[in-house]
């Protein structure tokens, strides 16, 4: 048996079911502090994305109205020299 495998087998048989809390004690801090990470900048990224979306609409409907009133302007032009 070589030493890698010697080593797998130790470990294997050093985390019995019965050292659960143990196992979650160490595991915990690891796997909680990258998912709070990743959850601050999904958050971050769905805020920023939201903020851009509410601009660019309001922007859009601005345009929207502008067009409205430019049609009608050049609609009554055209009636006065017709």
């Amino acid at each position: 048996m070589s030493v890698v495998n010697m080593t797998v087998t130790t470990m294997a048989l050093a985390f019995s079911p019965l050292d659960t809390p143990a196992l979650l004690a160490i595991l915990t801090p690891i796997l909680i502090v990258p998912l709070g990470v990743i959850t601050f900048c999904l958050r971050a990224l769905r805020d920023q994305q939201s903020s851009i979306r509410s601009d660019l609409t309001r922007r859009i409907e601005g345009n929207e109205g502008d067009l409205h009133r430019l049609n009608e302007r050049v609609g009554s032009f055209e009636r006065d020299f017709a």
